[in-house]
Protein backbone atom coordinates (compact mmCIF):
# COMPACT_ATOMS: atom_id res chain seq x y z
CA UNK A 1 0.00 0.00 0.00
CA UNK A 2 1.31 3.51 -0.87
CA UNK A 3 1.01 6.83 1.12
CA UNK A 4 -0.47 9.14 -0.68
CA UNK A 5 -0.15 12.66 0.82
CA UNK A 6 -3.07 15.11 0.95
CA UNK A 7 -1.45 17.40 -1.36
CA UNK A 8 -1.22 14.38 -3.81
CA UNK A 9 -4.94 13.45 -3.03
CA UNK A 10 -6.34 16.52 -3.56
CA UNK A 11 -4.45 16.80 -7.12
CA UNK A 12 -6.25 13.41 -7.71
CA UNK A 13 -9.64 14.61 -6.47
CA UNK A 14 -9.79 17.66 -8.54
CA UNK A 15 -10.61 19.83 -5.34
CA UNK A 16 -9.66 20.54 -1.86
CA UNK A 17 -10.15 18.37 0.69
CA UNK A 18 -13.58 18.91 3.36
CA UNK A 19 -11.94 19.44 6.50
CA UNK A 20 -14.37 19.45 9.55
CA UNK A 21 -13.09 21.44 12.10
CA UNK A 22 -15.56 23.76 13.69
CA UNK A 23 -16.66 23.82 17.08
CA UNK A 24 -20.24 24.92 16.72
CA UNK A 25 -22.81 22.29 16.83
CA UNK A 26 -25.37 21.31 14.21
CA UNK A 27 -28.91 19.89 14.19
CA UNK A 28 -27.03 16.37 13.02
CA UNK A 29 -24.32 16.61 16.40
CA UNK A 30 -25.67 14.66 19.18
CA UNK A 31 -26.73 15.52 22.40
CA UNK A 32 -23.50 14.01 24.05
CA UNK A 33 -21.43 16.74 22.26
CA UNK A 34 -22.48 19.58 24.74
CA UNK A 35 -19.46 18.46 26.96
CA UNK A 36 -17.15 20.85 24.13
CA UNK A 37 -20.23 23.06 23.63
CA UNK A 38 -19.22 26.80 23.97
CA UNK A 39 -22.21 27.60 26.78
CA UNK A 40 -21.86 26.53 30.39
CA UNK A 41 -25.04 25.94 30.72
CA UNK A 42 -24.92 23.36 27.77
CA UNK A 43 -21.59 21.90 29.55
CA UNK A 44 -23.38 21.19 32.82
CA UNK A 45 -26.72 20.11 31.15
CA UNK A 46 -24.26 17.38 29.39
CA UNK A 47 -22.71 16.19 32.28
CA UNK A 48 -26.13 16.40 34.43
CA UNK A 49 -27.02 13.56 31.70
CA UNK A 50 -23.49 11.74 31.60
CA UNK A 51 -23.88 11.06 36.02
CA UNK A 52 -27.71 10.33 35.57
CA UNK A 53 -26.07 7.51 32.91
CA UNK A 54 -23.07 6.88 35.03
CA UNK A 55 -25.50 6.48 38.52
CA UNK A 56 -27.53 3.85 36.65
CA UNK A 57 -24.78 2.13 35.72
CA UNK A 58 -23.65 1.29 39.56
CA UNK A 59 -26.74 0.52 40.41
CA UNK A 60 -26.46 -2.35 37.59
CA UNK A 61 -29.35 -1.29 35.59
CA UNK A 62 -28.33 0.61 32.90
CA UNK A 63 -31.05 3.06 31.66
CA UNK A 64 -31.53 3.08 28.16
CA UNK A 65 -33.75 6.18 27.62
CA UNK A 66 -30.57 8.54 29.09
CA UNK A 67 -28.14 6.19 26.47
CA UNK A 68 -30.69 6.94 23.99
CA UNK A 69 -30.95 10.93 24.94
CA UNK A 70 -27.02 11.04 25.39
CA UNK A 71 -26.54 9.66 21.70
CA UNK A 72 -29.74 11.56 20.17
CA UNK A 73 -29.06 14.42 17.67
CA UNK A 74 -30.33 17.79 18.55
CA UNK A 75 -33.06 17.91 15.48
CA UNK A 76 -34.78 14.41 16.81
CA UNK A 77 -35.94 17.30 19.79
CA UNK A 78 -38.43 18.52 17.53
CA UNK A 79 -39.42 15.40 16.08
CA UNK A 80 -39.54 13.56 19.80
CA UNK A 81 -41.97 16.32 21.16
CA UNK A 82 -44.92 15.71 18.82
CA UNK A 83 -44.94 19.80 17.54
CA UNK A 84 -44.18 21.11 21.00
CA UNK A 85 -41.00 22.02 19.89
CA UNK A 86 -40.34 23.20 16.44
CA UNK A 87 -37.36 22.79 14.42
CA UNK A 88 -37.07 26.58 14.01
CA UNK A 89 -36.93 26.31 17.93
CA UNK A 90 -34.26 23.61 18.37
CA UNK A 91 -32.19 26.18 16.20
CA UNK A 92 -32.84 28.50 18.58
CA UNK A 93 -31.71 26.01 21.44
CA UNK A 94 -28.40 25.21 19.04
CA UNK A 95 -27.80 28.71 18.99
CA UNK A 96 -28.07 28.87 23.31
CA UNK A 97 -25.92 25.84 23.10
CA UNK A 98 -23.39 27.49 20.93
CA UNK A 99 -22.81 30.36 23.17
CA UNK A 100 -25.28 32.79 21.80
CA UNK A 101 -27.68 32.79 24.95
CA UNK A 102 -29.35 36.11 25.12
CA UNK A 103 -29.59 36.35 20.89
CA UNK A 104 -30.82 32.03 21.21
CA UNK A 105 -33.34 32.91 24.00
CA UNK A 106 -35.22 35.82 22.17
CA UNK A 107 -35.46 33.61 19.07
CA UNK A 108 -36.52 30.69 21.73
CA UNK A 109 -39.45 32.90 22.95
CA UNK A 110 -40.14 34.14 19.32
CA UNK A 111 -40.16 30.54 17.56
CA UNK A 112 -42.42 29.45 20.61
CA UNK A 113 -44.91 31.72 19.96
CA UNK A 114 -45.01 31.86 16.20
CA UNK A 115 -45.24 27.48 16.86
CA UNK A 116 -48.38 27.89 19.52
CA UNK A 117 -50.07 29.72 16.76
CA UNK A 118 -49.36 27.32 13.99
CA UNK A 119 -50.73 24.72 15.77
CA UNK A 120 -53.69 26.31 16.96
CA UNK A 121 -54.51 27.51 13.03
CA UNK A 122 -53.85 23.61 11.84
CA UNK A 123 -55.63 22.79 15.26
CA UNK A 124 -58.54 24.75 13.89
CA UNK A 125 -58.12 23.64 10.20
CA UNK A 126 -58.48 19.86 10.89
CA UNK A 127 -61.78 20.49 13.70
CA UNK A 128 -63.45 22.30 10.36
CA UNK A 129 -62.43 19.57 7.95
CA UNK A 130 -63.02 16.75 10.72
CA UNK A 131 -66.64 18.55 11.44
CA UNK A 132 -67.60 18.88 7.41
CA UNK A 133 -66.56 14.83 7.13
CA UNK A 134 -68.90 14.22 9.87
CA UNK A 135 -71.29 16.24 8.59
CA UNK A 136 -71.63 14.32 4.73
Amino acid sequence: MKHVSDEEFTRLLGRPLAVETSDVLGLNDPLRAMHEAKSPLARLAAKILRSLIDRSERKGKPDLNLYFLYNMPFRAIGKMTNGSVSTPMVEQILRIVNGHLFRGLGGLVSAFFRNMSTSRRLRRELESTAAAAAAK
